[in-house]
């Protein structure tokens, strides 16, 4: 509770131990910790964008002298429940459009090989 109360120059000692009286009947609802805050269903939150585009940025590697402190909050974040992790393979469409676009390369290569047309299929 100590770091809650401003300090000797910002208050003068007369409310600084009012403001401490206070803070020690609040003290069962007041967060002392960040393991104290946790996550609540009782109100909703929304951020209103209006018609705002998404910023679109690309990804960028954290620095090698970072990666141990990264690893480490969201180490921390895991073992709260604030984020979980994700499943996803990091590839940005979907199985079937990937696989459209597989086949449409494949067609290009055949037009590049025969520009007058595909070749007949073989008969069985």
């Amino acid at each position: 509770m100590e770091k809650m109360l401003p300090s000797e120059q910002e208050s003068s000692g007369k409310h600084r131990s009012a403001l401490a009286a206070i803070l020690r009947e609040l003290s069962d609802v007041l967060p002392t910790s960040d393991e104290d805050l946790v996550q609540t269903s009782v109100v909703r939150h929304a951020i209103h964008t209006g018609d705002a585009k998404p910023v679109r940025c690309s990804p960028r590697r954290i620095l090698y002298h970072q990666r141990a402190q990264v690893e480490a909050l969201v180490g921390e974040m895991l073992r709260r429940d604030v984020v979980e992790p994700s499943q996803a393979l990091g590839i940005p469409y979907r199985e079937e459009e990937r696989w459209v676009m597989s086949v449409l390369c494949r067609l290009q290569a055949v037009e590049q090989l025969h520009p007058e047309g595909c070749p007949p299929a073989p008969e069985d």
